[in-house]
């Protein structure tokens, strides 16, 4: 019995993923649709690996202010609605073909900000250390 690597289960997700979103481009088709397309995908991909794959839709969570995004003892004095939450995995579905390679670039660093406030409401929901949860955004590409 051949034995499979962390990196080959990820790299069979994207390679999943990465059909789902295929589907869903070119015809401008918003990030609605994106979440639609991936999500089913990613949800079988997961159970195949053996992964819990409901998603947490839209999920309501007390969240750092986006000031304080990457302050990881920042007080929880706001709002935030995370896109997926899959486990203590967090996705945050951007707009198709909107994240590029730099924090320095406003959607990304955006993006980034979301994610992060998003993963400290779910370790403070779940009472889970930070270092214990993952979350990307994600934008097709």
């Amino acid at each position: 019995m051949k034995l499979t690597t962390i990196s080959e289960n990820v790299d069979r997700l994207v390679l999943a993923i990465a059909e789902a979103y295929q589907n869903s481009v070119g015809s401008g088709k918003p990030e609605a649709i994106l979440r639609q397309q991936v999500q089913p995908v990613l949800g079988e991909a997961l159970l195949k690996l053996g992964v819990r794959s409901i998603a947490r839709n839209e999920a309501t969570l007390a969240v750092p202010p986006t000031s304080e995004a990457s302050m990881l003892d920042a007080p929880l004095t706001a709002i935030g609605r995370a896109d997926a939450i899959y486990n203590r995995f967090v996705v945050e579905f951007e707009p198709p073909n909107s994240l590029r390679p730099s924090v320095a670039h406003s959607a990304t660093r955006h993006a980034v900000e979301q994610v992060q406030q998003y993963l400290q409401g779910v370790a403070q929901e779940s009472h889970m250390k930070l270092e214990r949860l993952a979350g990307c955004a994600f934008d097709g590409q």
